[in-house]
């Protein structure tokens, strides 16, 4: 599970730190700008507490918003040796979402 893979801690809540390495691990650049406005931004459109992080249904939330598609990000973190996954989420996809869905 994705979820489970980045909830290094084990609190069954992705926080920053977490969700951070979640985009970066998914992204086609191992660098994406993912700063804490961004972590705020996902957990409000998730309904996610900023303090504690994301839970497993906020966190899917963020694939039905078209965010990505797990079952590839699946793949990708568990088979791919190389940090070049298969596309990239950016703050002006979190800015875009927060208006409305992705078509």
């Amino acid at each position: 599970q994705l979820f489970t893979r980045f909830d290094i801690n084990g609190d069954d809540f992705l926080d920053f730190p977490e969700l951070k390495k979640v985009i970066r691990s998914t992204s086609y650049n191992p660098n994406e700008p993912f700063n804490n406005a961004d972590y705020v931004r996902f957990c409000r459109l998730t309904d996610a507490s900023v303090t504690n992080g994301m839970d497993a249904g906020a966190f899917y939330r963020l694939y039905e918003m078209n965010f990505g598609d797990i079952d590839e990000d699946y793949s990708f973190v568990t088979t791919n040796s190389t940090r070049y996954p298969l596309r990239s989420v950016s703050s002006k996809d979190i800015a875009v979402s927060k208006s409305g869905p992705l078509g």
